[in-house]
């Protein structure tokens, strides 16, 4: 049993409207998926962040 499937059983008519919706931004194009790329951090690790240039904050 998968998450997804879990999801889609229990949550059908928003999965299924949130799944148009991502196919609508995919036939437009966006399937790029941003990625902050930052230093290790083990849990429990506490990391300030300080972000402030655009396109970090459009994420």
């Amino acid at each position: 049993v998968t998450l997804k499937n879990i999801i889609q059983k229990n949550f059908a008519d928003e999965y299924a409207e949130r799944k148009s919706e991502l196919d609508s931004l995919v036939d437009m194009g966006n399937d790029v998926m941003p990625l902050f790329v930052m230093d290790v951090v083990i849990p429990g690790q506490k990391i300030s962040l300080n972000i402030f240039e655009p396109r970090y904050r459009l994420m």
